[in-house]
C-alpha cells in the first residue's frame, strides 16, 4: 500500500490552533471532553464498537447489520474502499473535493478517474455527468454530500438519480455525509438504501479529538468493512464510547445548529455581494462556502500572512482543487466574523 501525502491536512494540522479569528475550520468549535461528563461505561471495552453502531442504527431506523463504527468519517471512507476496491479497479471521484477522497482509493491500488461539479449549475451532482464519466471497471463513485469545499448539498432528486445511474453501471455510490446534519436533512440512505455513507461526531458535535464515526450501507458491504477494520485496527474503543455519548446529547445538536445559523451565512453573502471581485454559490445551509476572487493574489501566501499578523485563517481553495478561491466558515462568534471579513476585504484589495 502506497499512501500519498495529503497536503491540506498537513497544512491544517500545523495551523488550525491559537487563532484569534478562525474562518478556516469546517466544523462546530471543539467541545472538550470535560463537557461530556465522566468517562462512559465500557470506554475500555471493544463492546463500545457495537454500542455506537446500535445508537446510530436506532436513530436512523437501520438494521444493526447496516452500521459499523469507524475512526471518523475518513476512517469510514477507508473501510468502504477496503471493502469495495482492489488493485486495478476504477474509482470515480468528484472535483473539487476533500483530498483524502482521492488518496484513499489510490492507496488500495485503484485507478482514480474524475468528474466535475460545475459552479454554473450550483455545484450540485449531475447524474448524467456522473454516468458519462463511469468507465468499464468502475466499482465505486465517491463524493461528499454536502460537497467540501463548496458546502453545497445536492437536491434529493439529484442524489437519487445519481445512485440509480451508478447502480445501472454495476458500481456503488459512496458518500461522505459528515456535514449533512448541519443542513437538517436525513441521510442519503433515506433515498436509496444501496447508498453507502460515512458520518461522524467530529464536525457536527465538535468532537474532533474523539475520531468517532460510522459507516452505513447494505449488510454485505458492512460485513466486508468489519473484516477490514479488525485487520487494520483503525478504531480505539474509547473513540466509539465517546461518540455514543455525544449522539445521545440533543443539546449538542442545538449547539451545532446555532453555530451554523442562517444569519451568519447571510452576513457572508452580503459581504460577497458588496465586493464585485468576489462571487460564490451560496449554500442552502451548513457553515462554510467557497468564495471565488477575480484576479486573486497568492492565496496560500496571504493566508500565512494574515495568520501571522492578525491570527486570522482561511482555507485556500487550491487545497481542494479550486485555485483562485477560499473556503470560508461562519461558525465563529458574530464579532469575530465581522472583524475577519473586514481584514480579508482590505487584504484582498476588493
Amino acid at each position: 500500500m502506497t499512501v500519498a501525502r495529503t497536503e491540506y491536512l498537513r497544512w491544517a494540522i500545523a495551523r488550525y490552533h491559537d487563532l484569534a479569528c478562525d474562518l478556516a475550520s469546517s466544523g462546530t468549535p471543539a467541545l472538550p471532553a470535560a463537557a461530556l461528563g465522566p468517562p462512559p461505561p465500557g470506554i475500555d471495552s471493544f463492546a463500545a464498537w457495537g454500542e455506537l453502531s446500535k445508537v446510530v442504527a436506532e436513530r436512523e431506523g437501520w438494521g444493526a447489520d447496516e452500521v459499523r463504527a469507524a475512526a471518523g468519517a475518513t476512517g469510514a471512507m477507508t473501510l468502504a474502499c477496503a471493502a469495495l476496491v482492489g488493485p486495478g479497479d476504477r474509482v470515480l471521484v468528484e472535483r473539487p473535493t476533500y483530498e483524502p477522497l482521492v488518496h484513499i482509493p489510490a492507496a488500495f491500488g485503484a485507478v482514480v478517474d474524475r468528474f466535475d461539479r460545475r459552479p454554473e449549475v450550483g455545484w450540485t451532482l449531475e447524474p448524467d455527468v456522473v454516468a458519462r464519466a463511469i468507465r468499464p471497471g468502475t466499482k465505486v463513485v465517491l463524493a461528499a454530500e454536502p460537497n467540501n469545499p463548496t458546502g453545497v448539498l445536492s437536491p434529493p432528486a439529484a442524489i437519487r438519480a445519481t445512485a440509480e445511474a451508478v447502480r445501472r453501471a454495476g458500481a456503488r455510490l459512496v458518500l461522505n455525509e459528515v456535514y449533512h446534519r448541519f443542513h437538517g436533512t436525513p441521510s442519503a440512505r433515506s433515498l436509496d438504501r444501496e447508498i453507502v455513507v460515512a458520518d461522524s461526531v467530529t464536525k457536527f458535535e465538535g468532537l474532533g479529538w474523539a475520531r468517532g464515526g460510522w459507516l452505513a450501507g447494505p449488510p454485505d458491504v458492512v460485513e466486508k468493512a468489519a473484516d477490514a477494520q479488525v485487520t487494520l485496527s483503525v478504531l480505539a474503543p474509547a473513540s466509539a464510547a465517546w461518540a455514543a455519548v455525544a449522539l445521545r446529547r440533543p443539546d449538542l445538536a442545538r449547539r451545532a445548529l446555532a453555530h451554523a445559523a442562517p444569519e451568519k451565512r447571510r452576513r457572508l453573502a452580503a459581504w460577497v455581494a458588496a465586493h464585485p471581485r468576489l462571487s460564490w454559490v451560496e449554500p442552502a445551509g451548513g457553515l462554510f462556502g467557497l468564495v471565488r476572487i477575480a484576479d486573486p493574489p497568492d492565496l496560500p501566501a496571504l493566508a500565512e500572512r494574515l495568520r501571522a499578523e492578525h491570527g486570522l485563517l482561511f482555507a485556500p481553495g487550491s487545497f481542494f482543487e479550486a485555485p483562485g478561491t477560499m473556503r470560508l466558515s461562519w461558525s465563529v462568534e458574530d464579532a469575530c466574523l465581522e472583524r475577519g471579513l473586514e481584514i480579508l476585504a482590505r487584504a484582498l484589495g476588493v
